[in-house]
């Protein structure tokens, strides 16, 4: 499924009710022992989750100092799509669970599973 890489349009300009829907839809209905999700903390807005504890400690233990971006995967807003940043996106399963919380919170004609493409 992951050489299907698919991110999420919504078609809304802004989020009528903020991410804490959205955010708590996702965190509620995650599998247990996966990551929770937040609202990215930049300007352009969008999600992330952060890497798992073993991951960051495998980090640690090679020497190798993570940015704050890097300690993350996110999505961030881009004309409407939610776009993959850096060179760890979210997985699929992650993708959809969030895809299935927008919907939830924003009504699922106002949100749209598309194919990944450059934006």
């Amino acid at each position: 499924m992951d050489q299907e890489r698919k991110t999420i349009m919504v078609g809304l300009k802004t989020l009528p009710c903020g991410y804490g829907p959205i955010l708590k839809s996702y965190n509620e209905n995650r599998p247990a022992g996966s990551q929770p999700i937040y609202e990215a903390g930049v300007c352009e807005g969008g999600f992330e989750i952060p890497l798992n504890p073993e991951v960051l400690a495998n980090y640690r233990l090679s020497g190798y100092k993570l940015s704050s971006n890097e300690k993350v995967r996110q999505l961030r807003w881009n004309n409407g799509a939610l776009v993959p940043m850096c060179h760890r996106p979210l997985t699929q399963e992650e993708t959809l669970l969030l895809y299935s919380a927008l919907c939830y919170a924003l009504g699922e004609g106002n949100v749209r599973l598309i194919e990944y493409r450059s934006f």
